[in-house]
């Protein structure tokens, strides 16, 4: 009969060729690049199984120190899965263990081969996908409103890590992250945002339109600086990194987080729908909260009340008449009355009315609030809300050039390097149900983000 020492000595060495045999299929995924391991044979009963272990945990840390694509991050994660679910059961393995164990070892062999072939066959899918309109047609079919950015940024990120990018994840909150893709660093950043507004819309294609939420604004975009960064790379450009944040139609949480990552950048080029001009300038925005307050009754009895609704009525008719800064390049300040609530009941009389408007910037934003101060006193209280400073862009000969009257995450972006705006397709369509992006527009995009980097690099 085989005794325990033989059978542990055994365990061992069947244990190290599994291992062999599994690091022999990492080497052939893809060509990586993988040195021969070998794992040490035991002629002798160890002092304990642990050692194996040991080995095997080095054979991993040593693995993760070669260049990885997510093919090999996925087979790291089930090999040592399969090694901690082993290394209690080998530590404490007597004679009648043996096979059970042998065949857990064979098992876990065949879960990796599987799951070897379903990465080898997702990578290919991720790196034959280089043409701009699918790429941006498969970024629309995942739904990525505000809020719900996970499956986008694992896109994006895995399309990336398959060719070769440094990829950083930013956690921005639970489930959410920025992702932030390098090569050399010290040159141009690429940035938009995977975020849309909601409804979603599925993509679909017609004529010379690509229909979809997002495919202006500013999925599409995404796709072109994506096909962009990697044409650069390919003709030797690192120079180059990505930067797609999460939140920007809903308060810029990622914005606001990637500014305090360790940017290299000198140039920064935003992405957002300028009809493929560069923007001059973008108007800037703040946000205010006008309150007035009343006195509750019974509306039958309305003397003994004071309405708050009725001052409010007054006044905000007359905020277009407040003189407010202009700009040559920017244009006029402009204001919407965007939400008005008030009341509770009919027969009530209302004691608080509340109406939210938005101002667009042109200039500093100190007169205006001088000015809504006075327009406002003695009748309305004042909560200053969001803003955003109007901002002048960096530009290059041989392109269109025009102001946007929207806002950007440019403002908040102040680390990663001079600031320019493109973007193929038109503000006009985006948020609407109609929203889309002319096909040869987004392909010429593809061609200026090329342009725009080699311009300002050599500038």
């Amino acid at each position: 009969m085989t005794g325990k020492s033989d059978l542990t000595t055994s365990l061992r060495n069947r244990l190290a060729a599994a291992l062999e045999c599994d690091l022999a299929v990492i080497a052939t995924i893809d060509n990586a690049s993988v040195p021969h391991h070998r794992f040490p044979r035991a002629s002798a009963p160890p002092g304990t199984c642990g050692e194996y272990v040991a080995n095997s945990r080095h054979f991993l840390t040593t693995l993760a120190t070669l260049p990885s694509d997510d093919s090999g991050r996925q087979l790291k994660r089930v090999l040592m899965h399969s090694l901690e679910l082993l290394a209690g059961e080998v530590s404490r393995a007597i004679p009648s263990d043996f096979w059970e164990l042998h065949g857990r070892v064979q098992a876990e062999s065949c879960r990796l081969a599987s799951a070897t072939v379903e990465a080898s066959r997702n990578m290919a899918k991720l790196r034959a996908m280089t043409d701009v309109v699918a790429l941006a047609a498969e970024l629309l079919a995942i739904q990525s409103s505000t809020g719900s950015e996970g499956p986008a940024v694992d896109f994006v990120s895995r399309w990336l890590i398959a060719r070769g990018w440094n990829v950083t994840t930013q956690e921005v909150s639970k489930g959410r992250a920025n992702v932030w893709a390098s090569q050399s660093g010290d040159g141009v950043t690429l940035s938009t945002h995977l975020d849309t507004v909601p409804p979603y819309i599925p993509p679909r294609l017609e004529g010379k339109r690509l229909y979809g939420r997002g495919s202006c604004d500013a999925k599409g975009i995404a796709a072109a600086m994506l096909c962009a960064a990697e044409r650069l790379v390919e003709a030797g450009e690192k120079r180059v990194d990505l930067l797609f944040v999460i939140g920007e139609e809903k308060g810029s949480d990622g914005a606001r987080a990637a500014n305090h990552l360790a940017a290299t950048s000198r140039f920064l080029v935003n992405g957002e729908p300028t009809e493929s001009k560069l923007a001059s300038g973008a108007k800037g925005s703040q946000r205010v909260i006008v309150r007035t307050r009343g006195r509750a009754a019974h509306s039958a009895y309305a003397a003994l009340g004071v309405s708050a609704i009725e001052p409010m009525l007054r006044l905000l008719p007359t905020v277009a008449q407040l003189p407010l800064p202009t700009d040559p390049d920017l244009g006029e300040t402009t204001v919407n009355i965007g939400t008005i609530h008030g009341g509770t009941e009919a027969n009530i009389i209302p004691a608080l009315c509340e109406a939210e408007l938005m101002f667009r910037l042109v200039s500093d934003v100190a007169p205006l609030r001088e000015a809504v101060t006075k327009w406002a006193d003695g009748t309305a209280e004042l909560e200053w809300g969001s803003y955003i400073p109007a901002q002048h862009f960096h530009t290059i000969p041989g392109f269109e050039v025009a102001p946007v009257a929207y806002t950007s995450d440019i403002p908040l972006l102040s680390r990663w390097g001079t600031p320019l705006l493109f973007g193929p397709g038109s503000i006009h369509v985006a948020h609407t149900t109609d929203e889309f992006i002319d096909v040869e527009e987004l392909r010429a995009a593809v061609d200026a983000y090329e342009r725009i980097v080699t311009a300002v690099l050599a500038s």
